[in-house]
């Protein structure tokens, strides 16, 4: 997983549109897998500070120069201490000396990683509501819809060192399919998860 590198810090604080995709391409053409908790912090901070502040949205449409946007500036200790809160979260909370030492995630560890997320969310709600599918809207109101619970579980099984996990999309819908070849799949998004074979995809 690339992390966070010092290339990024460099680029913080993020106040522009340019600068997110920066970010956004330094990871997507890195070496290895794009750091997902690592992304997912940094768009749902600049959703946050853009659905949150109205006049901030108004200027920017006023004055809408792809590249030049200015956005509310996302500072790098404020992401840098959520993507740490993330990792902190799973891996005090998932012994991988009980799954094995497979180079694949198993079943039992995505149901686990699936559990984490789902006994940490606030039970009272509205799950569809907008603005809750990123990890920042997870890690600062404990808040996700469908889509982000899915999310939620394929970027702590990379934390967990398993790139094997990948998120699937069907129109409206998203689960998890992982182990070799990403054969088998598993549907996260309600809680006590079921586990669903396919062939290879």
């Amino acid at each position: 997983m690339a992390g966070f590198t010092e290339i990024d810090r460099q680029l913080f604080p993020l106040e522009d549109i340019a600068s997110i995709k920066k970010l956004f391409k330094q990871q997507l053409e890195g070496t290895t897998e794009p750091d997902l908790a690592w992304l997912s912090i940094i768009v749902g901070a600049v959703e946050n500070s853009l659905t949150c502040n109205r006049t901030v949205t108004v200027q920017n449409k006023e004055n809408n120069v792809e590249g030049c946007g200015k956005i509310p500036a996302v500072e790098y200790h404020i992401a840098q201490a959520l993507y740490a809160k993330f990792h902190a979260l799973i891996k005090g909370s998932v012994d991988l000396t009980q799954f094995g030492t497979g180079k694949y995630a198993t079943r039992e560890l995505v149901k686990k990683v699936s559990d984490v997320v789902w006994n940490s969310l606030t039970r009272s709600y509205y799950k569809d509501r907008a603005h809750l599918q990123s990890l920042y809207s997870y890690l600062t109101g404990n808040k996700l819809d469908c889509f982000g619970v899915a999310f939620a579980v394929v970027a702590g099984c990379q934390v967990l060192g398993y790139d094997d996990v990948h998120l699937a999309l069907s129109e409206d819908h998203a689960w998890v399919v992982f182990g070799e070849g990403g054969r088998q799949t598993a549907e996260v998004t309600w809680h006590g998860m079921i586990i669903l074979f396919y062939g290879a995809i």
